[in-house]
């Protein structure tokens, strides 16, 4: 929806922007508030992560005064959103409302931003500007409404061994579980299905079991290989047969035990084959 084609507090319209040109914007003369529009609901990351880089700008701008060492704010000619900025603009918004500074500079470029590339344009210049994880790709997906990365990350939250005690999840973890590509983390291309979740936790939950087979080794303290060693059970698993689960525990047991020369656990190794053969040669005692 195009904003009302008037000039008003200096805000330019789309017939006479300059778009080389850097806009300064004084806030003793206008209120940004009533005129640009955060457009927060495509911001990848976690809100907690999101208010602490707010704070850290807003900690930048009362230390210098004034906004002079922060980047331009990116609006959109057509709507007047925010494409790039949202942080900087909370911090403004913060400190104004504060009553802490008066009379700072907003600098802002504006660009004529097609309504379908907006999103896409988001993530292009958050890129840019600060560098997005993983973990911002997937929840900035989810907030688009795309159900898999959401169905990502109730998966991750709801077992330990994909999430850390503040709530941080392990994406990777999770897909290798899912038996779904890393690779489409970053994308808008990943399709996790309802029985992947069914089947993911049974994995998981096998996974954690046999690794409390061997979990008092010093040597299974290290965390660098759970990735390959979920995948490689996620594939593995089904080579299982007609065998039980609980009858491959006892005969990794046995295996431990007294063969310890013959079947090493690979231990350190990021590597899916080893760890397949590992689990090949557990399965190789079984009568």
């Amino acid at each position: 929806m195009e904003r009302n084609a008037k000039t008003y507090f200096g805000v330019p319209t789309k017939e006479n922007v300059d778009y080389k040109k850097i806009y300064e914007f004084n806030t003793n003369t206008i209120n940004p508030k009533e005129l640009f529009i955060p457009y927060l609901k495509n911001r990848g990351g976690r809100e907690d992560a999101l208010a602490k880089h707010v704070q850290e700008i807003r900690d930048g701008i009362l230390k210098d005064g004034g906004m002079d060492r922060i980047p331009p704010i990116y609006i959109d000619i057509n709507t007047l959103q925010i494409a790039d900025g949202n942080c900087r603009f909370n911090a403004l918004l913060s400190i104004l409302n504060d009553e802490l500074l008066d009379n700072i500079t907003l600098r802002v470029i504006f660009e004529d931003i097609p309504e379908e590339s907006f999103d896409e344009r988001v993530i292009q210049y958050n890129m840019g500007q600060k560098s997005w994880s993983t973990v911002d790709f997937i929840y900035n997906y989810m907030l688009r409404g795309y159900d898999s990365y959401k169905k990502l990350i109730d998966f991750c939250m709801s077992d330990d061994t994909l999430h850390t005690k503040d709530g941080k999840i392990n994406p990777r973890y999770a897909a290798a579980a899912l038996r779904v590509s890393a690779n489409d983390l970053k994308k808008s291309t990943l399709n996790i299905t309802d029985a992947d979740i069914e089947i993911g936790h049974k994995v998981v939950q096998e996974a954690a079991e046999v690794r409390k087979k061997f979990s008092e080794d010093a040597k299974a303290n290290g965390g660098g290989w759970y990735e390959p060693y979920l995948r490689a059970w996620a594939e593995f698993r089904d080579s299982l047969g007609g065998i039980q689960f609980g009858d491959y525990l006892k005969e990794l047991n046995k295996t431990l035990k007294g063969r310890k020369t013959e079947v090493k656990v690979p231990y350190g190794s990021n590597k899916k084959a080893d760890w397949n053969v590992f689990f090949r040669a557990v399965k190789s005692y079984i009568a």
